[in-house]
């Protein structure tokens, strides 16, 4: 049996309708706000701990990573800050994960065979390097 964990999704679609036609926003709306052909990007999970970003970026694909997505992600996770991106490919209904690539030092690694075990594994390793930056200033 599979944990839900602390913050399940307690929409029902059957009951409620789709959640994306309902309670996504359209964020292409907020596009002409933006310079040039920028456009915002959703945000699949993200976390702060001890002031430090994990986000996790879903696919349902091995592939390359758009182009925009791949300048923010190699930019937020630029060396001296210990914010990573990883990219998981995999079935977001059954939560099976094939494969995947992190994004650290402002460089993406390629992307490598993974299951949901490697993905909490990959998580953790994020945690225990926020936790050894957090008492010496610097990654191990």
């Amino acid at each position: 049996m599979h944990s839900q964990g602390f913050n399940p999704l307690r929409w029902n679609c059957t009951e409620r309708g789709c959640f994306n036609t309902l309670k996504r926003p359209k964020i292409e709306f907020l596009a002409e706000a933006l310079p040039r052909r920028m456009a915002f990007s959703d945000v699949d999970a993200i976390t702060e701990y001890r002031g430090h970003v994990l986000m996790i970026e879903w696919k349902s694909f091995v592939g390359p990573i758009p182009t925009g997505q791949n300048i923010m992600f190699m930019r937020i996770t630029a060396p001296g800050r210990m914010t990573r991106v990883i990219v998981v490919a995999g079935n977001a209904e059954t939560m099976e994960v094939t494969n995947c690539l992190v994004y650290a030092d402002g460089v993406a690694s390629q992307w490598q065979s993974s299951t949901l075990d490697g993905l909490k594994n990959r998580i953790r390793e994020w945690v225990s390097d926020v936790d050894a930056y957090t008492k010496t200033g610097r990654t191990r």
